[in-house]
């Protein structure tokens, strides 16, 4: 199974561009401070492709900003080269779009993921319509600009539990089943979701990690990888 499966993957074939070369650590303007995100082993930040950009766009949590897209580095060679790309993980580092005015305190950030990890299960529930609904949004301008009918829909998501809760940081891993249909090339796949909540220099970071499922090895590698990464940029930043 692939994360976005044959009929995206040829979506990107026929839209890439060139890929600049991208610095390992990434420095963001969050305001007031500037935050290090260094790109996951492995991986390369690849939002100057116009179609992963536009892609990475509909999955946005509406209210949020995108900071950063990092796809497999041999997925970034497949399509510049005009192949196929795999596409079974990716990474999605989001923030607020209030971002550079918000300054919030350790003990709101604590608050919020003691909330975040009691409540997680409704709260995806609760989002489910609002997503679908810029999901909607975004991939029919996106079929519009590319000429090819474009839906995708979110299913049903399935809470695995927190995976790890730090004073600076606290993850949650998910099971969601998403439907896509392309031209009438309809598929259905399950993707893990690592949802990543940061505290920064009185910032909030969220990294979205996502792996298509095949086996229970996906998850246990989707959790290694988050933990991984958010300790990066936590190392990153502590200066």
């Amino acid at each position: 199974m692939r994360a976005v499966r044959f009929s995206i993957s040829l979506l990107f074939i026929l839209t890439s561009g060139l890929v600049s070369g991208a610095p390992n650590t990434a420095r963001i303007d969050a305001g007031t401070v500037y935050l290090n995100v260094p790109e996951p082993d492995g991986f390369l930040e690849s939002s100057d492709i116009d179609m992963v950009n536009s892609f990475a766009n509909s999955l946005i949590i509406p209210g949020n900003v995108l900071l950063g897209i990092y796809i497999e580095e041999e997925d970034v060679a497949k399509i510049i080269g005009f192949q196929e790309p795999k596409l079974d993980r990716y990474m999605l580092l989001q923030s607020d779009r209030r971002i550079k005015q918000d300054r919030l305190s350790k003990q709101y950030f604590r608050e919020m993921a003691d909330s975040f990890k009691k409540y997680h299960g409704k709260l995806f529930s609760n989002i489910k319509d609002d997503v679908n609904k810029h999901i909607n949004s975004v991939t029919e301008d996106l079929g519009g600009k590319y000429n090819v009918p474009f839906e995708m829909a979110l299913g049903k998501t399935v809470s695995l539990g927190t995976s790890y809760n730090k004073e600076e940081a606290i993850g949650v891993t998910t099971l969601t089943r998403y439907e896509t249909n392309i031209g009438g090339h309809i598929e259905t796949f399950v993707m893990v979701g690592g949802v990543n909540i940061i505290y920064l220099k009185g910032k909030i970071l969220y990294a979205y990690v996502y792996s298509t499922f095949n086996s229970r090895k996906d998850i246990e590698w989707n959790r290694a990888i988050s933990k991984y990464w958010v300790d990066a940029i936590l190392s990153a930043n502590r200066f």
